[in-house]
């Protein structure tokens, strides 16, 4: 039922029509990698021209571990470029590390989930760890808080928030941004498939 409410959205009177439409394009069909090229064009259109020299190793990265997480890639880079603006050494004033800006002690809980050594917070600063965590997190709060607003509230604000965006403040800025980012649909081609229903299928969190 919740699936049928959110594919009958119209535009015509729900301001976040055109965000679930794009959730439901690429959630609801098997799941398409983006070229490391369609990336940055998609970056190269929000002003992000300078991406690090590493970036084919980021954008394989972003593809496996946001197809791992059922998550669309353009979220994933729109989560990135919102936090660190693709600076795998960046490090915010609350200590949050890495280009998903995980929190040291979050992200050594997530470790733990997947079995992975946890030897310290210089971890993060690797972009497929911090990818690995960072997209597992997300995941997360989607599943907890079930709508792509308070999930991003969540991820921004930790993991014991409440979740609900404050109007006017940090967080809301921060999720609008994200929205913003994510909204723009990319240029898909299908040059590789992975094949398949994601497993983290839209009528699982898409409910009004």
């Amino acid at each position: 039922m919740a699936l049928l409410l959110a594919l009958s959205i119209s535009p015509a009177w729900c301001p976040e029509a055109s965000v679930l439409e794009r959730l439901q394009q690429v959630m609801l069909v098997p799941s398409f990698a983006m070229t490391p090229e369609e990336m940055g064009e998609l970056l190269a259109s929000h002003a992000v021209h300078h991406l690090p020299p590493d970036f084919g190793g980021i954008a394989e990265a972003i593809n496996e571990e946001s197809h791992r997480q059922g998550l669309p890639p353009d979220l994933v880079l729109a989560v990135i470029e919102a936090e660190s603006e693709f600076r795998a050494d960046a490090v915010s004033d609350r200590g949050a590390v890495g280009l998903m800006q995980l929190m040291p002690s979050t992200a050594e809980e997530l470790a733990a989930e997947l079995n992975m050594p946890w030897t310290g917070e210089e971890l993060l600063r690797d972009p497929r760890i911090n990818i690995k965590l960072g997209t597992l997190y997300l995941r997360k709060m989607l599943w907890r808080f079930h709508d792509l607003d308070h999930a991003l509230a969540a991820y921004n604000r930790g993991p014991y928030a409440s979740g609900e965006p404050i109007p006017g403040g940090e967080t809301a800025t921060y999720t609008r941004r994200v929205k913003a980012l994510f909204e723009q649909p990319p240029v898909r081609t299908p040059r590789r498939s992975f094949g398949g229903p994601t497993p983290f299928a839209a009528s699982t969190w898409l409910t009004l």
